[in-house]
């Protein structure tokens, strides 16, 4: 299935303040569902996102993987898992949070970061940089020069520089219609942070030390996380986060509106938060998902309502694998689901209803920020999906 930029939803940005400067929570609606709510805080430790010059310490080559330990901003000495192997202990080298630490488990980690902007995202990958530009921008002449400006933008900080201190540059939606010297302009700004970064993970490198190296604003990267033509409002009860939205998202006063605190309650946000986040989703038909999450995989269990007749179970079932599909996408990023999910759908009695599942869960993962990846039926007509935490474009 191609992507259709046509295809973009309309989306609703709500910030509502925690208090004390303690962070905000937000929720996101697009074309008029709840898809995400969270609280974008640093009350993990560590939290995702934020980067650190951090130690191996011990390697598992039959997993491919090491542990490195990390010192937080309040001192204290953690460990985080990363998929790679090939660093020799006592190495200081430089991670990125990507998943935070959940029961028994250490927190994710990645040789991967990024700095986002309203036009550009710049990168960094231990294993090479590059020039990327947003698929959503179908255009054969506007994707060559954003590819040739990545190159001059790269080109101009590259000289005498360590290839590992040039960023890489991923393009955004906003790019093909933005004029060059804004562009650049905002190059300028983020390599200014992306260098900081680089030479803070140095300076502790070479002092052999290990520590954070820094801790982005979640509010500043969820207003530009999305690109400005899909975002219908913006809702905040706070003064400095409204000026924020319409200095860094090119929202009108007419698309950011201020509330007093407390409208989340008001406007029903959190009661449609309760109804969807139990371990039983129910759908218009009036069958229903049952979610259940455990330490190896997350589990969805597809059921119909008991008052179907012998004569209308076939067009019921197909209905109820419909409506679950649509809503099992939504579910995945509502809940931050990661790692393995397997769906089990009511049974279906022909390709061609299968083929129709897959295409809902197509379409409606489609503007996932998190990379999701379908693996269809099994042969036990289980369907299984990855997810992970992906860069978002």
């Amino acid at each position: 299935m191609e992507f259709d930029p046509g295809e973009l939803p309309k989306r609703k940005l709500y910030f509502e303040s925690c208090g004390n400067g303690s962070g905000s929570r937000f929720a996101l609606v697009e074309d008029g569902k709840l898809c995400e709510f969270r609280n974008l805080t640093n009350g993990d430790v560590p939290a995702v996102g934020e980067i650190y010059c951090g130690r191996v310490a011990d390697i598992s080559h039959e997993n491919a993987s090491c542990f490195v330990l990390l010192t937080t901003s309040d001192g204290n000495t953690v460990r985080g898992f990363l998929n790679n192997d090939r660093h020799m202990t006592g190495d200081e080298i430089i991670v990125c949070v990507s998943a935070p630490a959940s029961g028994n488990k250490f927190c994710r980690l990645s040789e991967r970061f990024s700095i986002p902007g309203r036009y550009i995202v710049l990168t960094f990958d231990a294993t090479g940089n590059s020039v990327k530009v947003s698929r959503r921008i179908s255009s054969d002449i506007s994707r060559q020069r954003l590819y040739e400006l990545g190159d001059s933008l790269r080109d101009s900080v590259s000289d005498g520089v360590d290839d590992n201190k040039v960023p890489g540059i991923l393009f955004r939606t906003e790019a093909e219609s933005a004029e060059d010297a804004s562009i650049k302009a905002e190059f300028n700004g983020s390599y200014k942070t992306f260098r900081s970064i680089i030479d803070k993970f140095s300076k502790l490198k070479k002092d052999a030390s290990f520590g954070l190296v820094y801790a982005p604003d979640q509010v500043a990267a969820r207003l530009l996380e999305y690109s400005a033509a899909t975002i219908e409002e913006i809702h905040t009860d706070s003064p400095e986060l409204y000026d924020m939205a319409l200095r860094s998202t090119g929202c009108g006063e007419t698309k950011v509106h201020m509330h007093k605190t407390g409208y989340f309650s008001l406007m029903g946000i959190d009661r449609e938060y309760a109804r969807l986040s139990g371990r039983t989703v129910y759908l218009p038909s009036g069958g229903n998902i049952v979610i259940d999450r455990t330490e190896a995989m997350t589990v969805i269990d597809v059921n119909s309502s008991g008052a179907a007749s012998a004569a209308s179970d076939g067009d019921l079932f197909f209905k109820t694998n419909m409506e679950a599909a649509e809503e099992i996408a939504r579910q995945l990023r509502l809940r931050s689901v990661t790692g393995t999910i397997v769906c089990d759908f009511i049974n279906m009695d022909s390709a061609a209803t299968e083929a129709a599942v897959f295409d809902v869960l197509k379409l409606k993962t489609m503007n996932d920020p998190a990379q999701t990846e379908l693996f269809g039926f099994t042969k036990l007509k289980l369907f299984e999906i990855t997810r992970s935490k992906g860069v978002f474009a």
